[in-house]
């Protein structure tokens, strides 16, 4: 499970909503192995909200479509900090 603080509840936060939700669902087909589709997907997000996290998964999903694994297990080794 991945949690972001984005901030404190507010009006700003609950309008992000739309940006929440499409993050999340480019998790999801991120670790289903749809990499073309997840990379729509943080692209979308990082044209209105330019986080670290959407960035990181957006750069992920291209370089697996190009190099995709053998075996997809979900899990990725971070190489460093």
């Amino acid at each position: 499970e991945i949690i972001e603080i984005v901030g404190r509840k507010s009006a700003a936060t609950i309008a992000m909503q739309p940006l929440f939700i499409q993050f999340a669902l480019g998790l999801e087909l991120f670790q289903q192995g749809q990499w073309q589709e997840a990379a729509v997907c943080f692209e979308t997000v990082l044209q209105e909200y330019d986080d670290g996290p959407s960035r990181f998964y957006w750069q992920k999903a291209i370089a697996l479509q190009k190099n995709p694994p053998l075996y997809w297990d979900k899990v990725i080794t971070l190489e460093n900090k």
